[in-house]
């Protein structure tokens, strides 16, 4: 019953920071796509941290290791991602560095960078910093999914959808061809192998193309100027 000239479609929210990357990561990773070396996959988790999510989530990055994949894995000081990674790779210290908010980035990524954060502004930050590494993407559908519609990031949704817009998200995503499930611990032990195929056969880069260019990305943007226009 509202009149067009009423709506506001703002767009993709994504954040600036990604957004202002969003060019030169795109061209860069599209490279990545078409050479022989690794590839870096970015690794989050919400913060409810379910059980079923991380299990698969942490079987997932032993994978990329074992295919050697590289990862980047975002997750909160003290919390069960941080403290399940550290017991289950403590064996492994020479595959992986650990960073916080009092560290430098490293130049040269190791093959497991495990980064502490202790607020959202930290994530945030640290994602900014890391977002030109990112080759594609693992995460539950409730999290971050703007990236690959918008941003050419594909991505692999950790299953199962929890919440009530999970799996309205999973179903457009797919939709799209931005996205696929790891849906089972079967797939989640072998997804560094399917990495490397998807990138042989250019699946990864297709997945890329299909999340770029067909959404604006300026959603914040567009709302920001909206209530300024509104309370002038």
């Amino acid at each position: 019953g509202y009149d067009n000239d009423k709506i506001l479609i703002t767009g993709l929210c994504i954040e600036p920071a990604q957004v202002k990357q969003a060019n030169d990561a795109f061209e860069n990773r599209t490279v990545r796509y078409n050479k022989s070396q690794p590839l870096t996959g970015a690794f989050f988790l919400s913060g409810a941290e379910p059980k079923a999510h991380l299990n698969r989530l942490l079987k997932a990055v032993k994978s990329v290791m074992d295919n050697r994949g590289e990862s980047i894995l975002f997750a909160k000081v003290g919390g069960m991602l941080h403290k399940s990674f550290i017991r289950k790779f403590d064996k492994a210290k020479s595959t992986y560095s650990y960073i916080d908010s009092s560290e430098l980035i490293p130049h040269d990524l190791p093959q497991i960078l495990l980064v502490g954060y202790k607020t959202r502004k930290e994530l945030d930050a640290f994602t900014a910093r890391l977002f030109n590494y990112f080759d594609y993407l693992v995460s539950p559908s409730h999290e971050r999914t703007n990236w690959a519609l918008g941003l050419g990031l594909p991505m692999f949704i950790l299953e199962p959808p929890i919440g009530p817009f999970s799996p309205l998200n999973r179903e457009f995503l797919i939709k799209n061809r931005v996205a696929m499930t790891i849906s089972s611990d079967f797939e989640a032990d072998n997804f560094g192998r399917d990495i490397v195929q998807l990138q042989e056969t250019g699946e990864l880069e297709k997945m890329a193309n299909n999340g770029w260019g067909k959404y604006h990305i300026n959603g914040f943007q567009k709302i920001t100027e909206f209530f300024n226009n509104y309370f002038e």
